[in-house]
């Protein structure tokens, strides 16, 4: 996101730091509340402005009675809401320009800069008290002082008489000025001193803590346990150091502790971790929902400047694809369920991971599993069906227990894996089995819809409504899931392809069960000769739709999720020009990013078939290849062009300014662009 500041007239213009946008009926009334708690209302086609009371990074607001949120990464403190006719809302914020700066201080003195300001209230007839650094302060009403604290800091309690109360800003403070009127109401403003140092103990620890919450399939907002939490530190360059790596628990909390620090940094409480939270859809050894390239799903929190302590970043919801949390939840639940009947503690293959695509780049409008991934589809009504992934991963479970990936390809293509098929089909052996046994495990691990006696028009070993009914039965009467998961399992490798070879093998393991073969003749007719079954033919218009919508949902992802990585905490000669160009750069690469990423899946469109014949392993791993070798020569100019801008400043800088670029320097020399992935900036960020 570039920040443009615009000179006019000799005085600073309002500095736009972010927009966003968002829905509300033309019919309805958009209301929220700026400085001094002033009412704004914004009808459909209308535009108005609004300061707010000090730098926020979210904005509480109504559509009709519905209430809403907007935020943003950047601290702002105007904002412009634009309405268009249809009601759609565009969001712009702002900084305020900072008021006119005072002379330089004398040589020897230090120099202050104002870093924010709020109002509160506090009854005139009672005095305000705090702490500062030459003892507790009263401030009594039409009263105006300043004073210093004792450190740095980004909040303060204070009392109103006898009240407890809390003032904060983003930017660190060592000094304030409040200023009361006659009624006792109360005007913040916070100040920084230019070169006032660090604490000799540094803040460095963070414990963050929080829920994460999603929307399911019934549009419910509940919690979404199990996800991986980062704990991160925003740094210099291209990527960010990791302090602590937990999971969400059952009710979606996290609570992690970790340390980092900003060394060479100029300014007071600089040093201190600049830390967000990032929630990823990968459970180890379990799920992992990822893109088409392999890219695990993620999201994070606003970053909070220059912190240390307890933060709690509250609620936060999945801000990414919605489908994305809900089918993590869904492979949660089905590999729960797995475990706690079979006692198996993974599935076979994959170190235990089930992969979840999505979306997947088939030319398809059903869910489809390979090997080891379930692919998702996010075009036709099956992209809401999600009871049937438990059926995918009984699919999951099978493939990897028969052999290898080379023979799961040539199953696929000997038994027609690919394909549109009905439960009272006549298929093959092959298929029926491979269909049935998926049909068996989807009702096993939750749903219970399989009945022991099979009631369809066509019966027979190559039914596949026919095939779940015995597998049924064979579990209703001897052991259930867990026993002819252990036949499954324990068969030699690429031995079962049949019921009839099922049911061989489950005799060897349980010889006490006394379920007979239902025996009889099975309807035998060649595989493409089915009734109604039909290879899948891949539709023209639903594969460019499916690209179309791809490169679209690429696109989006033009938001600059991140400050100049330049830009000091306080006012150094010449650096303001080297973090303008520095955010630049770092929008050069977000779109360089975005564009590898956009080439790369432009390839893998496919058709389900292309998976037997090998031209869907063979696109994705050059799609991989050429997408990790734009990226690298893109992060590789990124640090050349800010190394040489940086090393061109550090020729002229002194003091506090050559230290800085010293840090800098020292940062991009560490980053090794083979080990630079999507950067932090490609991802969305959560909503409150």
């Amino acid at each position: 996101m570039f920040v443009v500041c615009v000179m006019a007239g000799g005085a600073a213009a309002n500095t736009k730091v972010g927009d966003t946008k968002d829905a509300c009926d033309r019919s309805d009334v958009v209301t929220f509340k700026g400085k001094g708690g002033a009412k704004v209302s914004v009808k459909a086609g209308q535009t108005k402005e609004a300061d707010m009371n000090g730098p926020v990074r979210e904005l509480t607001w109504f559509c009709g009675g519905s209430q809403e949120a907007s935020s943003n990464d950047v601290p702002w403190d105007h904002v412009k809401l634009k309405r268009a006719s249809n009601g759609a809302l565009q969001w712009t914020f702002y900084r305020l320009p900072p008021p006119p700066a005072k002379a330089s201080a004398p040589p020897g003195q230090t120099a202050t800069h104002r870093a924010g300001d709020t109002s509160d209230g506090c009854d005139g007839d009672k005095a305000v008290t705090f702490a500062s650094k030459g003892g507790t302060v009263s401030v009594a009403k039409s009263q105006t002082i300043t004073v210093d604290l004792a450190k740095p800091v980004t909040e303060m309690t204070w009392f109103c008489g006898n009240s407890k109360e809390r003032v904060a800003n983003d930017t660190p403070f060592d000094q304030v000025q409040i200023s009361r009127r006659v009624n006792g109401a109360i005007k913040w403003v916070f100040l920084l001193k230019t070169a006032a140092p660090d604490p000799v103990d540094v803040c460095n620890k963070i414990r963050a803590t929080g829920q994460l919450v999603y929307k399911d399939e019934k549009g419910k907002t509940v919690p979404l346990a199990r996800a991986q939490v980062k704990l991160m530190d925003e740094d210099f360059g291209p990527t960010d150091q990791t302090m602590a790596i937990g999971m969400t628990d059952a009710q979606g909390r996290f609570d992690l502790t970790g340390k980092a620090s900003d060394g060479g940094c100029v300014g007071a409480g600089c040093k201190r971790p600049d830390p967000y939270v990032e929630f990823v859809l990968y459970d180890p050894n379990r799920i992992d929902v990822r893109d088409p390239l392999g890219n695990t799903a993620r999201v994070q929190t606003p970053t909070r400047p220059d912190s240390c302590g307890t933060i709690n970043f509250g609620t936060q919801k999945w801000g990414g694809a919605e489908l994305e949390p809900i089918l993590f939840a869904y492979g949660e639940d089905a590999y729960t369920r797995f475990t706690s009947q079979t006692g198996d503690k993974r599935v076979p293959g994959n170190d235990g991971v089930v992969e979840i695509e999505y979306p997947t780049v088939f030319i398809h409008n059903t869910p489809y599993t390979t090997y080891t991934t379930i692919h998702w589809n996010w075009h036709g009504d099956s992209k809401t069906g999600f009871d049937s992934l438990h059926h995918e991963f009984g699919h999951r479970l099978r493939h990897a227990a028969d052999g290898s990936v080379d023979h799961f390809n040539g199953d696929m293509m000997k038994f027609r894996y690919a394909r549109n098929h009905k439960r009272d089909e006549v298929t093959n052996e092959g298929f029926a089995f491979n269909e049935g046994w998926a049909g068996y495990v989807h009702s096993a691990l939750r749903y219970g819809d399989i009945s022991p006696t099979w009631k369809g028009t066509n019966k027979g070993d190559n039914v596949q409504g026919d095939v779940s009914s015995q597998l049924q039965q064979l579990s209703d009467k001897c052991g259930g899931l867990e026993a002819l998961w252990g036949t499954m399992r324990d068969a030699p490798k690429a031995s079962i392809h049949s019921i009839d070879e099922f049911r061989a093998e489950f005799m060897k393991k349980n010889p006490s069960c006394s379920v007979a073969d239902p025996g009889g003749t099975p309807t035998v007719t060649p595989p493409d000769e089915g009734s109604s079954s039909s290879a899948i033919v891949a539709d023209a218009k639903l594969g460019e739709r499916i690209r179309t919508d791809m490169l679209a949902s690429v696109k989006l992802r033009t938001r600059l999720n991140r400050r100049s990585a330049i830009r000091p905490h306080v006012t150094v000669t010449g650096l303001d020009a080297l973090a303008d160009r520095q955010l630049e750069r770092d929008q050069d690469l977000h779109e360089a990013t975005r564009a590898a990423y956009e080439k790369a899946l432009e390839s893998l469109a496919l058709p389900v078939d292309a998976i037997a014949d090998g031209r869907y392993a063979k696109a994705l791993a050059a799609a991989k290849a050429q997408l990790a070798r734009d990226v690298r020569v893109a992060v590789r100019r990124h640090v050349r062009e800010t190394k040489q801008d940086v090393e061109a400043a550090r020729k002229t800088a002194t003091g506090d300014a050559a230290k800085y670029l010293d840090a800098i320097l020292a940062s991009y020399l560490r980053v090794d662009a083979d080990k630079v992935s999507l950067p932090k900036s490609f991802w969305p960020t959560t909503t409150r």
